[in-house]
């Protein structure tokens, strides 16, 4: 009779908490969640040859198409000279980055401006908020070396590029301008003043668009952010700057192999680092080594094909929980994945090391502030190394 009595007992202890914590759960209440959350994941990419040295022009690099409402740094330069001739306006739906007008290509994408030493290229960052309240913010993002030519919603302030850059001509020759925007000398910026809205707010997004890089980032359990009469489920930047990978790299033989030397420039361990070959024409993906670097660690890598893994499921599954480690929510990680899972993956080919900046490092390089702390902030950034091998 007492036996049993302890076994009701403990049901009892073991059933009455968790159908109070069911019945949170089901109400959308997380107890353990903090009350006011912002998370952050984006994309440093870059090439380098097979010294390690790194290569300029990454704002043609890799570009993808973008709705017309984004505002673009190029744009809003443009916009602010009244006076200026009308041949400068072009559609916004021919501009191929924050930094060109026209169809966007190559030779037309300077315009006048020579931008130099763009060796990094940050692609889509997104702000995600979570909070169970309306809540008003202002976020403020500087970019030492770099420069944010992409965004929305509307941003409060930000670099304008100056006049003093902005020329004219014929575009014969795209080097001829002496105007010239150094991103060793520079420092980009942006502010918005948000507000985030209610989780109950269903309100519809004021962009319409079945571009994958936009919507894929909308799947997470955030909420909406409004700024003026614009609605999304994010703050959308994105840029190009100039500084240093936290990895170096290089390739050299041995007999008839190649090896792929990897130093961890950093005084600080690199968590995740992921080398991929991808042979675009063959279909074909190798896996040469994942794992993570010590600080100031040189990792020694053979790139014989015969020894690799091949590319599956199971390396993105990594990928998201290398992710998720970093501090982002399962469906944050998933949005990630599935926005660049065929720019990471399948459209390029080569050898490219991925791995994830680590947080100290991202706040040097983007440092941001919240006029509102939030009780959790966490980013994750995958930088992107593309070895060219020719």
């Amino acid at each position: 009779m007492i036996s049993n009595m302890n076994q009701i007992i403990k049901f009892f202890i073991i059933l009455i908490p968790s159908l109070f914590l069911f019945h949170f759960s089901f109400l959308g209440f997380n107890l353990f969640q903090s009350d006011f959350v912002i998370h952050e994941w984006g994309t440093f990419s870059s090439r380098v040859d097979k010294n390690g040295k790194q290569i300029s022009g990454q704002r043609f690099e890799g570009r993808t198409s973008l709705p017309e409402q984004v505002y673009r740094l190029i744009d809003q330069t443009i916009a602010t000279d009244k006076n200026q001739d009308e041949k400068y306006y072009y559609s916004k739906n021919n501009t191929g980055s924050g930094y060109s007008v026209g169809d966007g290509t190559e030779g037309d994408a300077y315009t006048g401006i020579n931008i130099q030493n763009d060796t990094i290229r940050m692609e889509t960052p997104v702000l995600y908020f979570y909070s169970e309240k309306e809540l008003d913010i202002s976020i403020d993002v500087k970019f030492p070396n770099g420069s944010i030519g992409e965004w929305f919603p509307k941003r409060e302030n930000g670099e304008l590029i100056s006049k003093d850059y902005f020329e004219y001509h014929s575009l014969i020759d795209p080097f001829e301008s002496k105007k010239i925007l150094d991103l060793k000398n520079y420092t980009g910026n942006i502010s918005w003043k948000a507000k985030i809205l209610e989780p109950k707010n269903k309100s519809n997004f004021s962009i319409s668009t079945k571009a994958n890089e936009w919507i894929s980032p909308r799947e997470t359990e955030s909420n909406l952010v409004q700024i003026g009469n614009e609605i999304e489920k994010y703050i959308f930047y994105r840029g190009i700057a100039n500084f240093d990978n936290p990895i170096s790299t290089k390739i050299k033989r041995e007999g008839k192999e190649k090896i792929l030397s990897l130093n961890n420039l950093l005084n600080e361990k690199i968590p995740f680092v992921f080398v991929l070959q991808n042979n675009y024409s063959t279909k074909k993906k190798f896996v040469f080594w994942s794992g993570s670097l010590k600080e100031n660690q040189n990792f020694q890598i053979s790139l014989n094909e015969k020894e690799a893994k091949d590319f599956s499921e199971n390396h993105i599954l990594e990928f998201k929980q290398a992710l998720e480690k970093a501090g982002l929510y399962p469906k944050e990680a998933n949005a990630m994945m599935n926005t660049w899972k065929e720019s990471y993956f399948e459209k390029q080919s080569g050898l490219t090391i991925f791995y994830i900046v680590p947080e100290k490092k991202l706040n040097q390089l983007l440092p941001i502030k919240f006029s509102v702390q939030p009780d959790e902030f966490k980013r994750a950034f995958i930088g992107r190394i593309k070895i060219d091998l020719n």
